[in-house]
């Protein structure tokens, strides 16, 4: 996983990657986790309007097979969890 670190870094903001049988599983999966956590903490602050989100969202949603209704239930619970630092 060490490895996969420096090369999610370099590429988080390439969409094409989701889609690029060259890129690692791990750094795909690390990318994808680090979107949908910025998207459920913009969510929160509430920005609803996320241009980031917008641009990888059908990318992030088609890499871990989520609806939209998924997600709106990770967004919700991860909420909840941020309810305690207020």
């Amino acid at each position: 996983m060490d490895a996969a670190r420096p090369q999610a870094i370099l590429i988080h903001h390439d969409v094409a990657a989701f889609g690029d049988e060259g890129t690692a599983g791990s750094v795909r999966n690390l990318v994808g986790i680090g979107h949908l956590a910025k998207h459920i903490q913009q969510r929160w602050l509430g920005h609803l309007d996320d241009a980031v989100w917008a641009e990888v969202s059908g990318a992030v949603s088609d890499h871990f097979g989520l609806t939209e209704e998924d997600i709106a239930n990770l967004i919700d619970r991860g909420h909840a969890a941020l309810e305690g630092d207020r």
